[in-house]
């Protein structure tokens, strides 16, 4: 953000509103619209755990990629992760790494789910 644009109200709330969001949160109703507006492609980790939840954070961490890098559980019955991933990837197995593209619709799972826990 440029220093004229800071002062601007509604800019200054949308730059911090954005800047505290944390770099790999779990995707739930109440934050979607917050990383919705940021206009880029989620990466979405459905169903992970221990090993895979770092190795994916480690990732989100760098900055490196244009995307915004979330998590699901499949776990909880209270979730919509389960059926998401059931939406988005019929067939997947867990854990699955899901990229949406939502300008286009486009989907695409990451095709090894076994790879995740690997260095």
């Amino acid at each position: 953000l440029s220093p004229g644009k800071l002062g601007h109200k509604p800019s200054l709330l949308n730059f911090v509103r954005l800047a505290s969001l944390p770099v790999f949160p779990e995707l739930t109703p109440q934050n979607f619209p917050s990383l919705f507006s940021r206009d880029q492609p989620f990466v979405v980790l459905f169903g992970g755990r221990g090993e895979e939840l770092d190795n994916v954070g480690q990732i989100a961490a760098s900055g490196e990629l244009p995307v915004i890098f979330c998590q699901m559980n499949v776990f909880s019955p209270d979730s919509l992760g389960a059926e998401l991933l059931q939406f988005y990837v019929p067939n997947a197995g867990l854990p699955a790494l899901v990229m949406v593209k939502h300008k286009t619709g486009g989907v695409f799972e990451y095709p090894y789910p076994d790879d995740l826990s690997k260095e």
